[in-house]
């Protein structure tokens, strides 16, 4: 009986949350590997470099653009 994941996600991106750095690296510190799924939009290098730093996994969804 131990949490060893957990997905981050619901309504929004949770890469836009003002925290998000601060709940992955307190989920990797106590030993839970955060994932999270994004709609990629506005994605930023440091979004990137901390899901690489903290993240098992993620997913990103893609839009199509309108023709």
């Amino acid at each position: 009986n131990h949490l060893n994941q957990v997905a981050l996600g619901g309504k929004g991106d949770p890469n836009k949350h003002e925290h998000f750095r601060e709940i992955l690296k307190y989920c990797k510190s106590n030993g839970v590997v955060p994932n999270y799924t994004t709609s990629g939009n506005g994605l930023t290098d440091w979004q990137v470099y901390i899901t690489k730093k903290y993240c098992g996994a993620v997913a990103v969804s893609m839009i199509p653009e309108n023709k």
